[in-house]
């Protein structure tokens, strides 16, 4: 499942409710969908919301993965930061941006990747990135085409951060890339 923007609000919002309804029942939310890898691209989400939605909530256990995509140079979301009166939007998350506390926090989280995009590639606002910019697009390829966890010895050569961070490099993935 994959959601943009405004979109992640609706699909973070779905997932709780029905990880919330098969608590109650008795299922884990990965025994009713068989790919339950979650896609959030440039997030339009207050921190206070992911880390009520995710963290406390524990969906990266829910679900196979979850996936966020976020990039400093997301002027849409900077709009949002500042309309919303937001302290952060985690569309534009830096591992640098987050306390001790947050870093501890994500790091007690299972199957939750950050995706950080340095480069600013999208002209304009700079919030389609993650499918205008060539290696954006080629890490979701990998992905979701092919499976591939993060880190080079698992097919997708991002450079690994602390709790759960990776950076997408210039130039990225380079090489071929080896399908299973």
């Amino acid at each position: 499942m994959i959601a943009h923007s405004r979109g992640t609000d609706v699909l973070s919002s779905a997932v709780r409710e029905l990880a919330l309804v098969g608590r109650a029942g008795g299922q884990e939310l990965g025994e009713e969908f068989r790919n339950s890898h979650i896609i959030l691209a440039a997030p339009d989400l207050d921190m206070d919301v992911v880390s009520q939605r995710i963290i406390a909530e524990q969906l990266g256990r829910e679900t196979k993965n979850i996936t966020i995509y976020t990039s400093q140079s997301d002027k849409a979301i900077g709009l949002a930061e500042r309309f919303f009166k937001s302290v952060k939007r985690v569309g534009r998350l830096g591992v640098e941006d987050l306390s001790e506390t947050d870093l501890s926090s994500f790091e007690q989280i299972e199957g939750v990747s950050i995706i950080d995009l340095q480069a600013d590639s999208d002209p304009g606002t700079g919030h389609g990135y993650f499918h205008s910019d060539p290696a954006a697009s080629s890490d979701l390829i990998l992905m979701v085409r092919y499976g591939k966890e993060p880190g080079a010895e698992n097919g997708r050569p991002l450079v690994p951060g602390p709790a759960g961070f990776w950076q997408i490099e210039p130039g990225y993935p380079g090489g071929e890339i080896q399908q299973d």
